[in-house]
This record gives C-alpha cells, structure tokens and sequence, in this order.
C-alpha cells in the first residue's frame, strides 16, 4: 500500500502528481483507442520505451509501433482499473491493470479479439508535466479471436 506523505503540503501536492499520472494514463488509452499515435508517442519521455518481450521500442519507433499492432482492429477500446502508484521525487512506478477490446475489420462486431492484465509504468516529471519513462505489462488473459501481437504484450513463461 502507498504511504501517504506527512504535512499539508506534501500532502497536497502528492494528490496532485497522483491525479496528474492517472490523466496521462488515461490519455495514453484514449489515443491508443482514436488511433492518434503520434499523440500516444508524445505522452514518453524523450528516451522513453515500450517494452515487449522480444524487444524496447524508442519513442521515435512508438507511432509506427502502435499503427502496426492495431492495424487490423476498426474499433479498439482499452478499460483501466486499479491504480497503485508509487511517488519518489520527480519518478513513479505503477502498476494498473487493463482489459483491451478489438474489433476486427470487416463490420462484425462479434469478431473481436480481447485481452487483460497490467500495465507496468515508470514516469518521470518533465517540464511539460509526467510522462512515461518504459511501459511493459503482463497478459493475464485472451478471449475471441486470437490477438496477433500476443508475443509482443506478454511474458515468455
């Protein structure tokens, strides 16, 4: 469990930065889901990185990154639940967990391909406000049809 900060201030400016990070991962999926990618690469820091099991994605490759995993899906809408974050100075961590839902092209929308588990995040403050250091996550789970990029979200158990 998050230990809260001792004294009005920190207090207050905990809740801030807490807020401030809980915004920008929900933009990261709002952009994720609009297929605006570009807008997605800007939420990383300048050295920041997706990372997969196969391999860390710069923020240079994050457009064209999130344009080929999710070219095949018209619709996408990815939910987040719960947020454990961890505040040190001008650098978190959290963990959050998400469900992400996709429709393949075609009309059908009961040909989807769905998938969850958690997000593992590392944000740094910047002078624009928090961005995302690395991403990574863990699949949990897969429903429907199969999610082609599986390799590239989970683990190699």
């Amino acid at each position: 469990m998050t230990e809260i900060p001792e004294g009005l201030e920190a207090r207050v400016q905990w809740l801030v930065d807490r807020e401030a990070i809980r915004e920008l991962t929900a933009a990261y999926t709002r952009c994720v889901d609009e297929g605006d990618f570009a807008a997605w690469a800007e939420l990383f820091t300048e050295d920041g990185v997706y990372i997969t099991p196969e391999r860390r994605v710069p923020k240079a490759e994050l457009a064209a990154f999130g344009a080929e995993i999710l070219k095949d899906y018209s619709i996408c809408q990815h939910l987040l639940g719960q947020h454990a974050i961890t505040i040190d100075g001008d650098t978190a961590r959290g963990r959050i967990y998400y469900a992400g839902f996709h429709v393949l092209r075609g009309g059908d929308p009961g040909r989807h391909a769905d998938i969850g588990g958690w997000y593992f995040h590392s944000y740094r403050r910047t002078p624009q406000g928090w961005r995302f250091a690395k991403v990574g996550g863990r699949l949990v789970w897969a429903s429907g049809e199969r999610f082609p990029y599986l390799d590239m979200i989970g683990p190699k158990d």
